[in-house]
């Protein structure tokens, strides 16, 4: 079960999420991330980190002839040809990008992710217990010279992981006062499935917003092993 949410601060945004199938069709590439800086800018090089992780990925497992590979090595691989091509191509515009990228199985229980400088995603278990997939990596696209580090996690029946930016934490009342974490997690740690939580976290955000100047752009994707 997937859900995701997208709301941007202006017309034109530096967050963006990505979902679609990798390899032999057994697998799903997941990415979320957040652009430095707002407006025009920001959008062009949204488009253009996406643009590169989705295509460095799907060619990576279509080229990949052994169906075993980690796809943890895949992930490195294709994090660092994009982070690569920008620092290198693009370096006058000093842009870079928080990240989390997920390969998903569908027949298995393995979710293999990189954390690149980002908000950790929330890990719920079915048993209720939580876990935060920490950054490993640094954001991409300011050095050409950086090292990638994947983990991987086992997600069961029930278990459930939420990616978000930091526009969510950050989303401000009309009394310029963050939506904050502590609240996120008491919303996305509460029972019932991933669908009514996000549904009311996003309620909750826009109580708090009410009024006010949405101050960020704000994203989330969660996905839930329901079989």
């Amino acid at each position: 079960n997937l859900t995701v949410h997208f709301q941007s601060a202006r017309q034109v945004a530096g967050d963006f999420y990505d979902v679609f199938v990798l390899g032999d069709g057994k697998r799903l590439g997941l990415v979320l991330a957040d652009v430095c800086d707002k407006g025009v800018g920001a959008a062009l090089f949204m488009v253009l980190f996406r643009s590169l992780l989705r295509a460095n990925l799907i060619l990576g497992f279509e080229q990949q002839e052994d169906q075993d590979v980690d796809p943890g090595q895949m992930l490195v691989e294709a994090v660092d040809k994009t982070n690569r091509y920008i620092a290198t191509n693009h370096a006058r515009a000093s842009m870079f990008a928080t990240l989390f990228v997920a390969v998903v199985g569908q027949d298995d229980d393995d979710l293999c992710y990189l954390n690149c400088g980002h908000d950790a995603p929330v890990l719920k278990r079915d048993s209720g217990e939580i876990e935060r997939l920490r950054p490993g990596s640094p954001a991409i696209g300011m050095f050409a010279d950086l090292e990638f580090n994947y983990s991987h996690i086992a997600m069961h029946r029930g278990d459930s992981v939420v990616a978000f930016t930091d526009g969510v934490t950050d989303a401000r009342s009309s009394e310029d006062k963050p939506f904050g974490e502590l609240r996120l997690l008491s919303v996305l740690t509460e029972g019932g499935t991933l669908q009514w939580r996000l549904e009311k976290l996003e309620r909750a955000i826009s109580t708090h917003i009410q009024k006010a100047d949405q101050f960020d752009d704000i994203t989330w994707l969660g996905i839930e092993r329901t079989g």
